[in-house]
C-alpha cells in the first residue's frame, strides 16, 4: 500500500466517524421514537347557547343597572341645582336682613347718642343684650363710657364683658 492510499483511508475513516456521530445525534433513536404519546384530555361538552344567553342576560341586567344610575344621577344633580338656589337665596336674604339690622342699629345709635347718660343707660338696659352691645359698640367711647356708668353694675358688667369680645354683628359670645 502506497503512502497516498494510507492518507485516504485515514482520512476516509475519520470522516465515517463524524458523520456516524452526527446521525447518532441528529435522528431520534427508536427506543424515544416508540415512547408513548401522552393521551389527549377528554373535554366535557360545553353548552355554547347556554352560556351566549346568561351572558346576554348578564349584559341587559347591567345596562338596565347603567339605566337605573344615570337617572339617579340626573335626579341628584337636580336637587343640588335646587340647593344650590335655595343657598343663594338664603344668602340673599340674610345679607338683606343684615342690611336692614345695621340700619336700624345705626338709627339706635344716632338716638342714643342724642340722648342724656342717664336717659339712654335707662334705655339701653330694657333692650336685648344683643342689640343693647352693638349699640354701645357702634357709639363714641366718650358716649357709651358714661351711659355705662349710669347703667345697673350687673349689667354694665356684663355688656363692658360683651363689648371686649365684641367682633361685629351677629359675633356675639352669650
Amino acid at each position: 500500500m502506497s503512502l497516498f492510499e494510507n492518507a485516504y483511508i485515514k482520512q476516509f475513516s475519520r470522516f465515517t466517524l463524524l458523520l456516524a456521530a452526527f446521525l447518532m445525534c441528529c435522528i431520534p433513536q427508536t427506543a424515544a421514537a416508540e415512547a408513548p404519546k401522552p393521551q389527549p384530555q377528554t373535554v366535557k361538552p360545553v353548552n355554547i347557547t347556554k352560556q351566549f344567553d346568561e351572558l346576554l342576560n348578564e349584559r341587559m341586567e347591567l345596562k338596565a343597572k347603567e339605566a337605573e344610575l344615570k337617572l339617579l344621577e340626573k335626579k341628584l344633580n337636580e336637587q343640588l341645582i335646587r340647593q344650590e338656589a335655595m343657598l343663594l337665596k338664603i344668602k340673599k336674604e340674610t345679607a338683606l336682613l343684615n342690611r336692614t339690622s345695621d340700619v336700624r342699629v345705626k338709627r339706635l345709635i344716632r338716638i342714643y347718642s342724642s340722648m342724656d347718660a342717664k336717659s339712654a343707660a335707662r334705655l339701653i338696659e330694657n333692650l336685648e343684650t344683643n342689640q343693647a352691645v352693638e349699640v354701645l359698640a357702634g357709639m363714641k367711647g366718650e358716649l357709651s363710657g358714661p351711659i355705662l356708668a349710669n347703667m345697673e353694675k350687673q349689667k354694665a358688667s356684663r355688656m363692658i364683658r360683651l363689648l371686649a369680645s365684641y367682633k361685629g354683628p351677629g359675633n356675639l359670645n352669650k
